[in-house]
């Protein structure tokens, strides 16, 4: 392989690369205006993630490039994932 070779492989991975941590970026803060809590944000897309990797079908359009976290962030983001509190009753219960 040539150096010009080389050096045009290199800037197409590193500006893929910055493009899709941009685009999780901006998922992010997307899913920040729903889900306001870091925590809970977290859980909630840990347990998703856990889910797709078992098998579960998504529940959106996904693209070539999207990884499980991307999918479950955008799944969160155009509403088709819900998540509720648990009472203070039944917190109290679990103790």
């Amino acid at each position: 392989m040539t150096n010009a070779f080389q050096a045009t492989k290199f800037a197409l991975l590193f500006s893929f690369s910055v493009t899709i941590r941009l685009m999780t970026s901006q998922l992010l803060d997307e899913a920040f205006k729903v889900i306001p809590s870091q925590q809970v944000l977290v859980n909630v897309v840990s347990k998703r993630v856990r889910q797709l990797t078992a098998g579960h079908r998504p529940m959106v359009e996904t693209g070539p490039r999207m990884g499980f976290s991307d999918i479950a962030l955008t799944e969160i983001i155009e509403g088709k994932l819900k998540w509720e509190e648990a009472s203070a009753e039944a917190v109290a219960g679990k103790a």
